[in-house]
């Protein structure tokens, strides 16, 4: 009889008992090796023995740990901050392999959405633009970024996760991951400690300067947690807000509506530390879609907003003044203002001439990576708005691959993201009368994605690995809620059915007051 074969006869609880026990006795024993050969390198080994073989019996346990170190950028600290070898980290990917080759060697089929054949077309579009490309080593190189950080950890993320309780315990895991992130940026706002990295998981923008003791005094501190970017920072927290409000799934009455709305601020919070103008944005596009989706009252809206405000007059009024340098563009583009401040200027005219890139440069663009180097700067200058002295990226994911990739990358980066939220608001639309707990986790992930492709106005896809584990992530929750509907058949009417009609995680989730 195969592992895999006594693990499916087991419930959870006695695979869980049995998984520790097989873990504990493999850590045993590669710790007595290391005792008595004096040897980290086996010290080591036993606790990769160890996850390994306890992922035998609980394969989720490699997504949560991949999913933890992922989104709190754990393995770029350990090599930038503690100089662990590059190779070491990165190897974390490894982390899937194992639910993955299980479910394989189980025959459960392959993952495939069509966000995934967009995916394909979309890597397509990337290798057709570097081979025509006027500078191909470089478009190479970022071509190789997207196979690793991009299509890699899709093809495993979406296939690691099938059923509806592993992909909440993976929403669980982003929450944990945003709530520890944020907590650590509050600790360094409310104590000041801004020359204290946190090892490496709470940076400050320009924490040289700061450490050195001569900072700009017209720049006031802004987070960039483990990411190491205040702007990417609030994208990889803010994605994860509607997942803590809406997609954590908790049965109790009472810490079902507490834990998902602390859990909201404190992220909410640490996004406000940021001092990101996208972000802010895209908060304000968030709270009316929650209000127009009735995940909440308007009411209840308008006081959390209020609330809001006021914190952020008190605690850190410079946020208003950035937000307000957005509306300064509109102004000056109909001559009713000054120009805007440099940023908002900068990040205009790198949106323009990229836009110019590609009316020059339509079907394949010029190459992926290439834009910043070798035409921003002559692109940019030629507008008259702002003078580039070097290169610099678009500053809008769109626009970039416009410039980069043409129509046909563009076209496939679209496809990659509509269809992803079309088949959630179908999923969501389907189950919400007939498993909530269901509903609520496909609306997550839309409001998840939303998110991720509002603040892209504002981005430009760099840390790709964000943008493709949270698609990987919402495509594998499509999947799973597909073969969960499959399974319905021609069951009774939504309105009929038992709560215990299906085998997934407990009725009862989370929802916001309506």
């Amino acid at each position: 009889m195969t592992t895999a074969t006594i693990t499916q006869r087991l419930q959870p609880r006695g695979a869980t008992v049995l998984g520790v026990i097989a873990a504990l006795g493999a850590a045993g024993v590669m710790g007595l090796v290391a005792t008595l050969t004096n040897s980290p390198l086996a010290l080591l080994a036993g606790g990769v023995l160890a996850l390994g073989t306890a992922m035998l019996f609980r394969p989720e346990l490699g997504v949560i740990l991949f999913l933890a170190l992922l989104w709190m950028n754990v393995p770029a600290v350990l090599v930038t901050f503690h100089h662990v070898p590059g190779f070491v980290v990165e190897a974390s990917i490894l982390l899937l392999l194992v639910p993955v080759a299980k479910y394989l060697l189980q025959r459960q089929p392959v993952v495939i959405t069509p966000a995934s054949i967009a995916l394909l077309i979309y890597v397509g579009a990337n290798l057709l633009s570097s081979a025509t490309s006027t500078n191909p080593a470089l478009a190479t190189q970022s071509v190789v970024t997207l196979l690793g950080e991009g299509l890699l950890i899709y093809a495993l993320a979406s296939n690691a996760i099938r059923s509806p309780r592993v992909a909440q315990y993976a929403v669980r895991t982003l929450v944990v991951a945003a709530v520890v992130m944020a907590a650590l940026a509050i600790h360094q706002e409310v104590t000041q400690s801004y020359d204290d990295p946190y090892l490496g998981f709470a940076r400050i923008k320009d924490q040289a300067e700061i450490i050195t003791g001569i900072p700009n005094p017209d720049d006031r501190p802004r987070s960039e947690g483990p990411v190491g970017e205040t702007n990417r920072f609030a994208q990889v927290l803010l994605v994860v807000v509607p997942l803590a409000l809406t997609g954590m799934g908790i049965r109790h009455a009472l810490l079902g509506r507490v834990l998902p709305a602390a859990a909201s601020l404190v992220i909410a919070t640490g996004v406000l530390l940021t001092f990101s103008r996208g972000a802010a944005v895209a908060m304000g596009l968030l709270a009316v879609v929650l209000v127009l989706k009735r995940y909440v009252k308007l009411r209840h809206m308008l006081a959390v907003i209020l609330a809001f405000m006021v914190s952020v007059f008190a605690v850190a009024p410079e946020f208003i003044a950035r937000v307000e340098s957005i509306g300064a563009v509109a102004g000056w583009v109909s001559g009713d203002s000054d120009a805007p401040d440099g940023a908002v200027l900068g990040r205009t005219t790198s949106n323009v001439a990229a836009l110019l890139v590609f009316v020059d440069h339509p079907i394949a663009g010029v190459g992926p990576g290439v834009y910043a180097q070798d035409y921003s700067i002559e692109y940019a200058n030629r507008l008259g708005l702002r003078f580039f002295l070097e290169e610099r990226r678009a500053h809008n994911m769109y626009v970039e691959w416009a410039a980069e990739l043409g129509i046909i990358g563009l076209t496939s980066g679209l496809a990659m993201i509509a269809l992803t939220m079309t088949q959630l608001s179908g999923l969501r639309n389907y189950w919400l009368t007939r498993r909530r707990d269901y509903a609520d986790l496909a609306g997550a992930f839309w409001l998840a994605v939303l998110m991720y492709a509002s603040t892209a106005v504002f981005l430009h896809l760099s840390y790709a690995r964000y943008f493709f584990g949270l698609l990987a992530l919402a495509n594998s929750v499509i999947w799973v809620l597909q073969q969960e509907r499959k399974s319905l058949g021609n069951e009774a009417p939504a309105a009929q059915l038992p709560n215990g009609a299906l085998e997934a995680i407990p009725a009862g989730a989370y929802r916001l007051p309506t």
